[in-house]
């Protein structure tokens, strides 16, 4: 899974919880068309990946600009999705909302299994 996105920072923490956050801090994180295609990339990634049982996206939402002709767009344009851009965002992330929760898949803190006991206890 890459790792070196332009707008995203991606933090693994063992075998299989990443942490994403936003991070175009300089304009309140907003959406722009690298980062949708960075997440659209991280998500399809993500849902291929066997090993990534978890992931926290570092946002309680999205803002996102649509034009079904960006090109043509009389302010925002070149930051906005394409309609059909848009539409492979959304169900990538409605894949990834379908996903269980942390706690159902057996995830505890650190990246380790629920229940698992320090190396070298029992």
């Amino acid at each position: 899974m890459k790792s070196d996105y332009q707008t995203l920072r991606v933090e693994k923490h063992g075998d299989h919880v990443l942490i994403v956050s936003l991070n175009r801090p300089e304009v309140a994180n907003a959406l722009n068309t690298q980062m949708g295609r960075d997440l659209l990339d991280l998500w399809t990634g993500l849902i291929a990946e066997p090993g990534a049982a978890a992931a926290a996206a570092g946002a309680d939402g999205l803002i996102i600009e649509v034009h079904p002709e960006p090109d043509t767009a009389l302010s925002d344009g070149p930051q906005s999705l394409t309609l059909e851009g848009f539409e492979q965002l959304m169900i990538v992330l409605e894949r990834v909302l379908e996903q269980e929760p942390f706690e159902a898949r057996g995830v505890g803190g650190e990246g380790e299994p629920a229940g698992a006991q320090p190396a070298g206890q029992p």
